[in-house]
């Protein structure tokens, strides 16, 4: 039976793109990563949206630069789900939290350390990857929450989970994801002609080539072909950086093989964004395993 009021609460940063009306769904606290455009500073996804980060971007008058959440950012998360449960009629006995992977930000840590000053349990999980591909952690805790999961039980299914997570994209250029540092075995493509896109995949936080295409359609064929042969899977969805019209195209493909319906959509935020660049698309899914309980979007 379902548990109208977990006991568990679940917490994620920014990064993790969950649409909003999963957040909302299950009550998600999400802690901002902060974008700066010079001395000008905006919380991920509440100063700034996605669309307004990507005018600016465009626009190129400033680099933006971005930060982790920090510890104190944290420990505010932390308080405002315990404070959420509490006027919902509800104390927590524990919280999950979902970071973006460990080796791309120092989020990763400052979590545990907000979570050692905390007064009840608090169980950090480095999804080990980015966007919805981390999101997927995140919905996955909300639901094993609901269905009234011990924290324990809860964390164990998310670390069982990470290795089953597998994200493939396209960047427009390496321009942004080359200034952020970032990039690790991917630098193997650094160098592309002009014109040639680049493909990445993150596996288990580390982000590795996939080599390079001329056309982004064959690109978004390519994606498609990824997911293939990762079936079967439990869940998949499109990811873009203000990409919307390829992002549609390329749902329109992953429909040939996977029920639409139950396809997600996500855009990158500005932390992100500012790392990955615009136009950047790609596919998120979570392998299949016959001993777990499958995401239910």
């Amino acid at each position: 039976m379902t548990n109208q009021h977990p006991r568990i609460g679940v917490v994620t940063d920014s990064n993790a793109d969950v649409p909003p009306d999963l957040r909302d769904r299950y009550g998600i606290v999400v802690a901002p990563l902060i974008v700066h455009f010079g001395q000008e500073q905006y919380r991920d996804g509440i100063d700034i949206t996605a669309r307004e980060f990507f005018a600016r971007l465009r626009a190129g008058d400033v680099l933006p630069t971005t930060s982790q959440v920090s510890t104190s950012g944290w420990t505010a998360a932390y308080l405002q789900a315990i404070e959420q449960a509490r006027a919902a009629g509800t104390e927590l006995t524990g919280l999950i939290v979902v970071t973006i992977a460990s080796s791309l930000s120092g989020t990763y840590s400052a979590a545990c350390a907000a979570a050692a000053a905390m007064d009840i349990p608090v169980e950090v999980i480095d999804s080990q990857q980015i966007s919805l591909a981390s999101g997927w952690l995140v919905i996955a805790a909300a639901q094993a929450a609901q269905e009234g999961c011990s924290l324990p039980e809860i964390a164990a299914r998310l670390r069982a989970m990470v290795p089953r997570i597998r994200l493939w994209g396209m960047l427009d250029s390496l321009d942004h994801v080359q200034r952020g540092g970032r990039i690790g075995k991917g630098a193997a493509l650094l160098g592309t002609l002009l014109n040639v896109k680049p493909m990445l995949q993150i596996l288990e936080g580390e982000v590795l080539p996939l080599g390079r295409v001329r056309t982004r359609q064959r690109a978004l064929q390519t994606l498609v072909e990824m997911l293939v042969a990762e079936m079967p899977v439990e869940a998949v969805a499109v990811i873009h950086s203000d990409l919307p019209a390829a992002a549609e195209e390329l749902a329109d493909r992953v429909a040939q093989v996977w029920p639409r319906e139950r396809l997600l959509m996500a855009e990158i935020g500005p932390v992100l964004g500012a790392h990955l660049g615009p136009g950047a698309i790609g596919l998120s899914c979570v392998k299949s395993h016959a001993q777990t309980n499958p995401i239910a979007v």
